[in-house]
């Protein structure tokens, strides 16, 4: 980011990206057949300077004592934090930028006024330490393309431009030079996983870690690069590409798995068919995505993420069942096989959701019924009879109702289609409530008057007029 200052920030982060895909040291665990992590073995989080860099150096001396979500850094990461990263981002970050913009008035009720880094807890703003946007991503178009399919649609778009377009040139260009670099990335980010696994496999004397370690350096050398080719590489290729978008912004902390009973299936059909893939090989390949998932944590650095976000929560929510684009049942035998895992996963990893729908099959109804019953609380429900015609109501095509995930907690994308963008507060109706009691103060803010001053709520008579002055 250093290097690149002045140029446009869609390709300043797609530059940065290409990188830490160069530079990021790649983990292989001892025993997961999946490969690709945001940190170190074990747990880990990430940092997303960008958005909150101006507190970093008090958040990484605070984060392992602090009663909420505390998180232990070693001694060298804190010191590379504190003194290299944190002094290039003050000044330059979004959550300062927003407090800067913020009018005076919403700041105090956001913001202490006399320290930005510390909230009022009366509208919480949450964009500078989340994304705003969450989406599904089309990971059927990695699985039957790959990066590079990807890379030259991108290319042959940038070469056909016209050079004496001002806004070719400085929106679509970046953007698709972006992609190309993005594309470049992700494809030596795995290669590199290839090259560490073919090393670890020539020094592997368990004969059989070193067979695994050998196809997991085939695969990386070939997804996400290009098409799948089987179910093993379609769940690799779909892993790196999360995982990569985890990497890439915060945002990664609400990835959708979408569909993956659907999109999964061909590969797993043919693959079963053909006797190279058994159902255990296919629930073995799933639960080490689900450990994967676990071992990341969604670290909040701010006190007020912290204060109010404890417990590391993540929602990569995988959708299965519903209905084909065709309006057809869509339940499949890998359908089963993720209610399967869900049943004997400990973790809460993945947020799985159900799609039922008026044709549902009674045996799909039955496994999902018993998955509930073991207690994890999973799958959520999702009722196509009423989400399916919302969709329709808004615009969309039925083949697009139809194909619709879960992203998030329990909110209903259309891929390639639509997104989510959030007014980005959290309101504190508590807080609301305590300013009527108290005539528009807080006991937290002391003889502060914070909100609009309503008289003594001892002297209303109706509850319209409590209800009206809250």
């Amino acid at each position: 980011m250093k290097q690149t200052e002045g140029e446009p920030l869609v390709l300043r982060w797609s530059k940065a990206l290409l990188h830490i895909a160069e530079n990021m040291t790649v983990y292989i665990d001892d025993s997961n057949l999946l490969v690709g992590r945001g940190g170190q073995p074990g747990r880990y989080g990430m940092l997303f300077p960008e958005l909150d860099g101006d507190f970093l150096d008090v958040a990484i001396e605070q984060l392992p004592s602090r009663v909420e979500s505390p998180f232990n850094i070693c001694q060298a990461d804190a010191d590379i934090v504190i003194n290299e990263i944190a002094p290039y981002w003050k000044g330059k970050t979004f959550h300062e930028k927003l407090a800067e913009a913020l009018p005076k008035d919403t700041l105090r009720y956001t913001y202490d006024p006399k320290d930005p880094l510390k909230s009022r807890f009366i509208v919480n703003e949450t964009a500078s330490f989340r994304s705003s946007i969450q989406w599904v991503h089309d990971y059927e178009r990695v699985l039957k393309r790959g990066f590079k399919g990807i890379k030259e649609e991108a290319q042959e778009k940038l070469a056909a431009l016209d050079p004496l377009s001002p806004v070719a040139n400085m929106e679509k260009a970046p953007f698709l030079q972006a992609v190309i670099n993005v594309c470049d990335a992700i494809i030596l980010w795995a290669n590199r996983h290839a090259k560490l696994a073919a090393e670890l496999a020539e020094k592997e004397a368990d004969a059989t870690r070193k067979q695994e370690l050998m196809e997991i350096a085939e695969i990386c050398a070939w997804v996400p690069e290009n098409p799948a080719r089987n179910f093993r590489e379609a769940v690799q290729s779909q892993w790196f590409t999360q995982m990569f978008s985890r990497i890439e912004q915060k945002t990664g902390t609400i990835i959708s798995n979408g569909r993956m009973d659907q999109y999964l299936y061909p590969f797993y059909k043919k693959d079963i068919e053909e006797g190279r893939l058994t159902e255990e090989g296919a629930v073995e390949l799933l639960e080490c995505m689900w450990v994967a998932m676990a071992q990341f944590i969604d670290l909040y650095v701010s006190p007020t993420g912290g204060a109010f976000n404890e417990g590391y929560a993540h929602w990569e929510a995988v959708t299965i069942g519903g209905q084909t684009p065709d309006g057809s049942d869509a339940t499949n035998e890998l359908t089963y096989l993720f209610l399967k895992s869900k049943q004997e996963f400990p973790l809460n990893y993945p947020d799985l959701a159900a799609r039922i729908h008026a044709r549902s099959p009674e045996r799909y109804m039955h496994e999902v019924a018993q998955t509930i019953k073991e207690g994890s609380g999973f799958p959520k429900l999702i009722n196509d009879e009423e989400v399916i015609p919302l969709l329709l109501s808004k615009g969309a095509t039925f083949e697009e109702a139809y194909d619709y995930a879960v992203s998030g907690c329990s909110e209903a994308r259309m891929p390639n289609r639509d997104t989510f963008t959030s007014g980005c507060p959290y309101i504190n109706f508590a807080a609301a409530v305590e300013m009527v009691l108290h005539n528009g103060k807080m006991l937290l803010h002391g003889d502060e008057v914070i909100g609009l001053q309503t008289g003594d709520p001892r002297e209303f008579s109706t509850w319209e007029e409590f209800w009206n002055a809250t």
